[in-house]
């Protein structure tokens, strides 16, 4: 029953996650192609969407990974995605409707922070709530969801992203967005591992940075996303981002199968600047680039994302880590993005510093590997060694034991009482005592706790 409920909690998390990025990504798309690039050059409308609105979308995650960490609760609290999923329709829309420059960007850049503020709401949900297992798999498909699901969306009416009605269908996915969320349940218990978790101190938190923050930056230096492409008809950027997707799965299940096949799968695909680089002169570099970009594009995104959900969930302080992988994810991309336009003329001075960075890269990597990963010894202990060990840990009494089997199970008082053939108040001591062992409130912190075992 509590597997089933996993599952269940699992893929209301996953369609959380895709609506969510459906909607955020197909209105960051109708401000930077229909009000951006009709408004700037596409030099300027580069820098101003993939460098300072992914500034801005960073700035959005560090408040909310601020406010979680002086307000452990936050994220549980009924006014806070209301509040986020309101402020991002208003901002988006005006952003839409407003055709002074100075308010495009005035708007642009507050959907964006709330771009970042959402994003970091749903990556703490994932961390808390999904499945350590499945983790990879869940964001994967999630984010895959957004990105095939914008195709469709235009596919069917083409131009409708750049068309006023569309805010009628983002206010629809907006509401989808809060009901879908309501229906995660906060007391299912995770499931155990199927690979052994690595340990994580502040050396490893900040390396994990670093590692996020390398790996964006060299992969954008040598190629992002560039507006004159669209504008000229080279690339459909909704189409390409269908690529992406592939991506996102084939990147998810890498993940979930070994954190340590998912790392070095990042490492190469390093690889991909160097390839645009070498193409720079071929007539089809364009839609190349682009296709690669983005299947490379979520072996990143999925690992940014699953290494700091590994952090978030290795120990409770740890909670308002969840969503930082994708914040060093963005500042790496809107840097480099901004230091690729800047210098995208010099071709040789891109290459050189593409080298140097993956160097870097490459040794900051391996150190950080073996300081994770090679020292894991890949765990042997069932499910049953886990809960003996807990039983030692909080001297857990051999009636309680049985009552607590019960409540791991997602048993009730009652079933637990006919279970058992004991009473009900029985069982209602006996559970006061597990709580008073464990140092927990209720039984939500009884099954988190036992969750990180």
């Amino acid at each position: 029953m509590q597997e089933t409920k996993a599952t269940r909690n699992d893929i209301f998390i996953c369609i959380f996650i895709g609506i969510s990025f459906l909607w955020t990504g197909a209105s960051y798309i109708t401000w930077w192609l229909y009000k951006l690039s009709t408004t700037f050059s596409n030099v300027q409308s580069d820098i101003l969407s993939e460098g300072v609105g992914y500034l801005f979308q960073v700035l959005g995650i560090i408040i909310f990974s601020l406010l979680l960490k002086k307000h452990a609760s936050l994220h549980n609290h009924k006014a806070v995605l209301p509040i986020l999923i309101v402020g991002d329709y208003i901002f988006s829309l005006m952003a839409f409707l407003c055709d002074a420059p100075s308010m495009i960007l005035l708007f642009g850049y507050l959907m964006n922070l709330f771009h970042g503020l959402l994003a970091a709401f749903y990556l703490t949900k994932l961390s808390l709530y999904a499945s350590k297992r499945h983790t990879g798999v869940v964001f994967g498909v999630g984010y895959a969801i957004g990105s095939i699901g914008t195709f469709v969306m235009s596919s069917i009416l083409p131009g409708s992203l750049g068309s006023p009605w569309i805010f009628a269908f983002y206010a629809i996915l907006a509401i989808v967005v809060y009901f879908i969320n309501k229906m995660v349940d906060t007391n299912t218990a995770e499931d155990a591992p199927i690979f052994s978790a690595p340990q994580f101190g502040r050396r490893e938190i900040i390396l994990a940075g670093i590692i996020v923050l390398l790996l964006s930056f060299v992969k954008n230096i040598g190629f992002y996303f560039p507006t004159s492409d669209v504008i000229t008809g080279s690339v459909d950027p909704v189409f390409v981002r269908c690529f992406y997707a592939v991506g996102l799965i084939i990147a998810g299940l890498i993940n979930d199968k070994s954190r340590r096949y998912g790392s070095v799968c990042c490492i190469c695909a390093l690889v991909f600047p160097f390839l645009i680089l070498t193409l720079n002169n071929t007539k089809t570099l364009g839609v190349v680039a682009w296709l690669l970009g983005y299947v490379f594009f979520g072996f990143f995104s999925v690992y940014r994302v699953v290494i700091f959900s590994d952090i978030s969930r290795s120990s409770s302080k740890y909670l308002c880590l969840a969503c930082l992988g994708l914040m060093f994810g963005r500042v790496g991309d809107a840097t480099s993005a901004m230091l690729g336009v800047s210098i995208s003329s010099h071709t040789h001075t891109l290459i050189l510093l593409s080298a140097l960075l993956f160097v870097g890269t490459i040794f900051v990597f391996f150190y950080f590997y073996n300081l994770v990963y090679v020292k894991v010894i890949p765990s042997q202990r069932t499910q049953e060694d886990i809960f003996l060990d807990f039983l030692k840990e909080y001297q857990i009494s051999q009636r309680e034991t049985e009552v607590l089997r019960k409540m791991l199970s997602g048993s009730t008082n009652a079933e637990i009482a006919e279970s058992l053939y004991i009473s009900e108040s029985t069982v209602k001591f006996h559970v006061r005592n597990i709580l008073k062992k464990t140092a927990c409130s209720n039984r939500g912190e009884l099954l988190k706790l036992y969750q990180h075992k």
